[in-house]
């Protein structure tokens, strides 16, 4: 799939035509986004199923947004390509992707990207020196400055994306994802093994918080289930055991739950300090803005803060509105209930359908963390797309032509 691929670009391969930043993967979506549509709609598709129509829903809402805060045509303009990034990235993943067989394929498209930003990474780890950057700015110009901090005498890896924290969350994404797929049912588990460690590997050199804790939760999700493999109750007895810690956490300490919880799980308490701002200031934006959030506008804040919000979660509720967030949310649980409910036996079809739910898991947790944007959140609207054919019964994949 040229979409997979064209993710691993980095931003200096853009074409700029007038104010539109057209990269790779934006290239990609805009040429497959009809042709997309024409297939959603198709017969064979078998009909459409609650997520399209709420991940609709949430990119429609953004434009809408957009058009309150702006007007009509920023809402054209900017909320054009906003569409095609969010919903576009989700069609092509739900019509291209019919069956395990396109399924596996993608991933393993993805693993071969994951092991190439790893032979990149790793040198950039040593040494700090951002190879890919620096080539494709020699070329197009405009490679990016970021000072990031080292972290335990090592440096953070970009590797082709915009920041340590997207290379972090590409890599650990794939790590349920990785695990769980073979390349043919009676594949040894060495090939599992061997995906399994360069998505870890690519998720590390970003020396991102967020990114490691994304894999141990991935990890402990495998654990549990394989610890608690013959109880039928296991998931509810798990959220019964997360809600009960969430809640003595939320009595023991002096702040909420999620505030404490971000507190212990950053690496650096400075950061996490600041994060806790970000969390109390951008509140009261939302509390300010609920229902079209404040577009592109600035938040209110003290001077002294930087405009960045580290949290997905938070940034889209204080851009777009509570509707868009929650439209969101609301997609994300129903994928995953529509895959947890397929799931039968221990097949590779389940298992497949475990690793995908293991992986958004992760994903909507740190997502209160850190933020998803650029080709980061199109892999996350594709794969979502993808998971499309996880609720229908296991048969014969139906070819789909390749975007």
């Amino acid at each position: 799939m040229a979409l997979a691929v064209a993710l691993a670009f980095p931003t200096e391969f853009s074409l700029n035509l007038g104010g539109l930043r057209l990269s790779p993967y934006r290239i990609v979506l805009i040429a497959c986004f009809f042709p997309a549509i024409a297939k959603l709609f198709a017969p064979r598709m078998g009909g459409r199923i609650a997520t399209d129509w709420l991940f609709l829903g949430f990119a429609g809402w953004a434009v809408v947004s957009l058009a309150a805060n702006h007007g009509v045509g920023t809402a054209i303009e900017s909320g054009g390509i906003l569409f095609v990034e969010t919903f576009g990235s989700y069609l092509v993943g739900r019509t291209a992707i019919r069956g395990i067989e396109d399924y596996r394929a993608l991933v393993m498209r993805l693993i071969l990207v994951a092991a190439i930003v790893l032979a990149v990474s790793l040198p950039e780890t040593l040494t700090g020196t951002r190879f890919v950057h620096q080539f494709a700015g020699s070329l197009f110009g405009g490679a990016p400055n970021i000072h990031v901090e080292p972290r335990y005498g090592l440096h953070r890896a970009f590797g082709p994306f915009d920041h340590p924290i997207l290379a972090g969350v590409f890599g650990s994404t794939l790590v349920a994802l990785a695990w769980s797929c073979r390349r043919r049912p009676t594949e040894a588990l060495a090939g599992r093994v061997k995906r399994t460690l360069i998505a870890f590997g690519a998720g590390m050199t970003s020396l991102s918080s967020a990114a490691i804790l994304a894999m141990a939760l991935q990890g402990a999700l495998f654990v549990w289930r394989r610890l608690t493999a013959a109880v039928e109750a296991r998931w509810r007895i798990l959220w019964a055991i997360l809600l009960a810690f969430y809640t003595a956490v939320s009595m023991l300490s002096d702040r909420s739950g999620l505030q404490a919880l971000m507190w212990y799980l950053c690496f650096d308490r400075q950061t996490a300090s600041y994060r806790l701002l970000i969390w109390e200031h951008g509140a009261v934006n939302v509390g300010a803005n609920k229902w079209f959030g404040l577009g592109q506008n600035d938040w209110v804040r003290p001077e002294w803060m930087s405009n960045s919000v580290d949290s997905f979660w938070l940034l889209t509720t204080m851009t777009y509105g509570l509707p868009a967030t929650t439209f969101l949310a609301l997609a994300l649980i129903a994928a995953m209930r529509r895959a947890g409910n397929a799931v039968r036996g221990d097949d590779e079809g389940a298992q497949l359908r475990r690793g995908w739910i293991f992986a958004y898991i992760a994903l909507a947790f740190c997502g209160f963390t850190v933020h998803y944007w650029n080709n980061v959140f199109t892999m996350i609207g594709l794969l979502l797309g993808a998971a499309g054919w996880m609720g229908n019964p296991d048969r014969a994949p139906v070819r789909a032509t390749r975007a």
